[in-house]
Protein backbone atom coordinates (compact mmCIF):
# COMPACT_ATOMS: atom_id res chain seq x y z
CA UNK A 1 0.00 0.00 0.00
CA UNK A 2 1.30 3.60 -1.02
CA UNK A 3 0.56 6.69 1.27
CA UNK A 4 1.77 10.18 0.11
CA UNK A 5 5.49 10.96 0.13
CA UNK A 6 6.87 12.38 3.21
CA UNK A 7 10.15 13.87 3.30
CA UNK A 8 11.42 13.63 6.37
CA UNK A 9 10.10 9.88 7.20
CA UNK A 10 11.80 9.04 4.04
CA UNK A 11 15.25 10.60 5.10
CA UNK A 12 14.93 8.42 8.26
CA UNK A 13 14.64 5.66 6.61
CA UNK A 14 10.76 4.68 5.91
CA UNK A 15 10.79 2.69 2.76
CA UNK A 16 10.46 4.58 -0.31
CA UNK A 17 8.50 3.54 -3.60
CA UNK A 18 7.76 5.04 -6.89
CA UNK A 19 4.06 5.85 -7.98
CA UNK A 20 4.55 1.75 -10.16
CA UNK A 21 5.91 0.25 -6.89
CA UNK A 22 9.55 -0.24 -7.45
CA UNK A 23 11.65 0.18 -4.68
CA UNK A 24 13.74 3.22 -4.45
CA UNK A 25 17.00 2.82 -3.17
CA UNK A 26 19.82 5.43 -1.38
CA UNK A 27 17.41 8.04 -1.15
CA UNK A 28 19.53 11.22 0.05
CA UNK A 29 18.86 14.83 0.11
CA UNK A 30 21.67 16.75 -1.72
CA UNK A 31 23.23 19.93 -0.57
CA UNK A 32 22.04 21.52 -4.12
CA UNK A 33 19.45 24.54 -4.34
CA UNK A 34 18.10 23.25 -7.50
CA UNK A 35 14.20 22.13 -8.07
CA UNK A 36 15.15 18.81 -7.54
CA UNK A 37 17.86 17.79 -4.93
CA UNK A 38 16.37 14.61 -4.13
CA UNK A 39 18.72 11.54 -5.39
CA UNK A 40 18.28 7.82 -5.27
CA UNK A 41 18.38 4.93 -7.59
CA UNK A 42 15.24 2.86 -8.55
CA UNK A 43 15.14 -1.15 -8.03
CA UNK A 44 15.61 -2.53 -11.49
CA UNK A 45 17.49 0.34 -12.86
CA UNK A 46 21.44 0.98 -12.53
CA UNK A 47 20.88 5.18 -13.67
CA UNK A 48 20.41 7.53 -10.38
CA UNK A 49 17.72 10.10 -10.57
CA UNK A 50 16.71 12.96 -9.08
CA UNK A 51 13.34 14.01 -7.36
CA UNK A 52 11.93 17.62 -6.06
CA UNK A 53 11.25 18.01 -2.15
CA UNK A 54 7.67 16.37 -2.56
CA UNK A 55 8.72 13.19 -4.43
CA UNK A 56 7.73 14.70 -7.89
CA UNK A 57 9.57 13.58 -10.71
CA UNK A 58 8.46 15.89 -13.09
CA UNK A 59 7.41 19.71 -12.96
CA UNK A 60 4.05 19.77 -13.44
CA UNK A 61 2.43 16.05 -14.31
CA UNK A 62 2.01 12.82 -12.62
CA UNK A 63 4.59 9.95 -13.62
CA UNK A 64 5.47 6.59 -12.60
CA UNK A 65 9.02 7.54 -10.98
CA UNK A 66 6.64 10.08 -8.51
CA UNK A 67 7.43 8.73 -4.81
CA UNK A 68 5.36 7.31 -1.75
CA UNK A 69 6.05 5.81 1.04
CA UNK A 70 5.40 2.07 0.91
CA UNK A 71 3.24 0.88 3.98
CA UNK A 72 3.40 -2.68 4.61
CA UNK A 73 0.00 -4.57 3.83
CA UNK A 74 -0.85 -6.46 7.45
CA UNK A 75 -3.25 -9.33 6.27
CA UNK A 76 -5.49 -10.69 9.37
CA UNK A 77 -6.43 -14.15 9.30
CA UNK A 78 -9.26 -15.19 11.42
CA UNK A 79 -9.09 -18.94 12.00
CA UNK A 80 -12.52 -21.00 12.30
CA UNK A 81 -12.79 -23.41 15.13
CA UNK A 82 -10.72 -26.90 14.12
CA UNK A 83 -12.49 -30.35 14.71
CA UNK A 84 -10.41 -32.60 15.81
CA UNK A 85 -11.41 -36.22 16.53
CA UNK A 86 -11.72 -37.17 20.11
CA UNK A 87 -9.74 -39.92 21.80
CA UNK A 88 -13.06 -41.87 21.74
CA UNK A 89 -12.99 -41.56 17.65
CA UNK A 90 -9.51 -41.94 17.86
CA UNK A 91 -9.97 -45.44 19.58
CA UNK A 92 -12.80 -46.36 17.52
CA UNK A 93 -10.62 -45.51 14.35
CA UNK A 94 -7.82 -47.97 15.38
CA UNK A 95 -5.62 -45.02 15.59
CA UNK A 96 -2.74 -45.09 17.74
CA UNK A 97 -2.34 -42.81 20.32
Amino acid sequence: MQKPFDLQKALAGAPVVTRDGRRVIGLVLLPAKGEFPLAGMVEGDENIYTWKKTGGFLRSSTCSFDLFLDVPVVQKTVLGRLNFPTLKEMKEADLHI
